[in-house]
């Protein structure tokens, strides 16, 4: 169990198991890399847990953590935070609206632990919801990922 603040670098690591990312498939030293699994999800209720066999699964033989922090409450500075280890002072990214930039606008894309993880020849996958308003038929996938499945803007499918 990890106790007291979490430093940037830890955050990057932590952010590096975002996604079903793997050692490369070269012999020997290589392959002595662990693989990783990163699940994060938005507006989740503890108490929901114990419906999901398969997170309750995951959670035995990995770690859990009952003393966190989070850089910002809100979804789009929070992700930038993840994704780059950056406070949101660092990634330009302050509000869920448009109207400041966004994730990309700021550079941030280009800063990720994906671009850093494939650089030292893992093999990276991102699954699920990238970032608020992102349309996958818009927009190209993001640097530093090998498997992209991402979903566009879930907000309409709400009610």
């Amino acid at each position: 169990m990890l106790r007291g603040p979490i430093r940037p670098s830890t955050m990057l690591i932590l952010a590096a198991m975002v996604l079903g990312i793997s050692a490369p498939s070269t012999p020997c030293a290589a392959q002595a890399r662990p693989n990783n699994v990163f699940v994060l999800t938005d507006d989740l209720d503890l108490s929901l847990v114990q419906f999901m066999p398969h997170v309750l699964e995951m959670e035995r033989p990995g770690v859990s953590f009952a003393n966190y922090f989070v850089t910002d409450s809100l979804c789009c500075p929070s992700r930038p935070s993840i994704f780059t280890g950056e406070f949101p002072h660092n990634s330009g990214v302050f509000r869920n609206l448009k109207s400041d930039g966004g994730f990309n606008a700021h550079g941030n894309e280009a800063r990720t632990f994906a671009v850093a993880l494939q650089r030292g020849g893992y093999r990276t996958g991102m699954l699920g919801k990238y970032l608020n308003g992102y349309r996958p038929a818009k927009n190209p996938p993001a640097a530093g990922w090998n498997e992209w499945d991402v979903t566009g803007n879930g907000y309409p499918e709400f009610n």
